[in-house]
């Protein structure tokens, strides 16, 4: 069985744990139960984001007037599509590159991140929905989007809060018995799009990851896109502003 070493992060003192865990494929077909689910993107969206493809994640610059249509076409698309999102918007864009050269990742405009090194959720007091999309036309098969099960169900910002409980102990040998790196049993590439609660607490952690034995890395490069999309509170409106907010 394939194994990944993972560093997992909380928000708390000494918050971050470092584990070996099992590695399994999973069907996400249930937003409603697991908090996440993959779709299919439409033929239009498809070609609207084809116009940035390859630019967005690797040229220093790229058409920021096809990114925002792209933008639009997306939103309206999650509110036809998962009708508990229709009141969210889509506010953060975060592009990467597991590539990426300094100058990427210096770009003035959406710069370019790696991977993140960090299994987590974004952020625990706001309502958070991701829509997570590679943007490579090979199936992804090196540094993955992965998903933590435990004690059979995935594991949230509730179970992520229990376990780092103060007045707990965390094992991290009884953890990783109990836990398993789960990842999508579908061969995700460009046309995909992975949507999974990020914030609040049904929030589900999630990460990249890398298989330990070093013939299961391939190496090939992936480049994604991911919006984050924000609750928008019929008083208060949306939460602090962002330099990747879009508008």
């Amino acid at each position: 069985m394939k194994s990944s070493t993972i560093t997992m992060k909380h928000k708390v003192p000494n918050g971050l744990r470092t584990m070996t865990l099992k590695t399994a494929k999973y069907q996400f077909n249930d937003f409603k139960r697991d908090g996440v689910e993959i779709f299919k993107l439409p033929n239009a969206i498809i070609e609207k984001i084809q116009q940035f493809q390859t630019t967005l994640p690797l040229n220093n610059t790229f058409d920021i007037a096809e990114v925002k249509a792209s933008k639009n076409l997306l939103e309206e698309w999650l509110h036809e599509i998962l009708p508990i999102c229709n009141k969210y918007s889509l506010r953060h864009l975060i592009v990467r590159n597991s590539n990426a050269t300094k100058d990427l990742m210096h770009r003035k405009q959406l710069p370019v991140q790696k991977p993140g090194q960090f299994f987590h959720i974004d952020q625990e007091h706001s309502d958070l929905v991701n829509i997570w999309l590679p943007l490579t036309s090979e199936i992804l098969t090196d540094f993955q989007l992965g998903f933590i099960k435990y004690e059979n169900t995935l594991l949230n910002t509730i179970g992520l809060k229990d376990i780092y409980t103060k007045d707990k102990k965390f094992i991290i040998s009884e953890f990783e018995k109990n836990a398993c790196l789960i990842y999508p049993s579908v061969s995700l590439h460009f046309g995909y799009a992975v949507i999974f609660r990020s914030g609040g607490e049904n929030a589900v952690v999630h990460g990249s990851f890398r298989f330990d034995d070093i013939e299961n890395q391939t190496n090939m490069p992936r480049t994604s896109m991911e919006w984050r999309c924000q609750f928008k509170d019929p008083i208060n409106g949306f939460g602090p502003s962002s330099n990747n907010n879009i508008k």
